[in-house]
């Protein structure tokens, strides 16, 4: 899995620099200039790249904290009870649960 964020051309670009293989996940979080392109984005990805994203919405982390994720799932455990605390303040709930219900740490790179 690869995680994205957000700039004009990131999955657009991810179709020729990443293997079809991978999931994308998309952090939804505004980008350096503060504003929120991901529906313009979308309305321009591929059918292919847009059944690849696992999206991760709303990011409440830092700005610049969204790799935390794939260290934090990267380096994930038989104790989700650890993991639950070290993602709570970065992503929802519901994305927590998606997490360990699906395994997605085995896509991470």
């Amino acid at each position: 899995m690869h995680i994205l964020y957000e700039n004009n051309d990131v999955i657009e670009n991810h179709t020729r620099i990443l293997s079809t293989q991978y999931l994308l996940a998309v952090v939804d979080r505004p980008g350096y200039n503060s504003k929120t392109l991901w529906k313009e984005i979308l309305e321009n990805v591929t059918s292919d790249n847009r059944q690849r994203l696992i999206w991760i919405a709303p990011w409440t982390g830092e700005m610049r904290s969204s790799t935390q994720l794939r260290k934090l799932v990267t380096n994930v455990t038989s104790d989700h009870v650890t993991l639950r605390q070290d993602l709570r303040d970065l992503v929802p709930t519901s994305c927590i649960d998606y997490i360990l219900e699906y395994n997605i740490e085995q896509w991470f790179q």
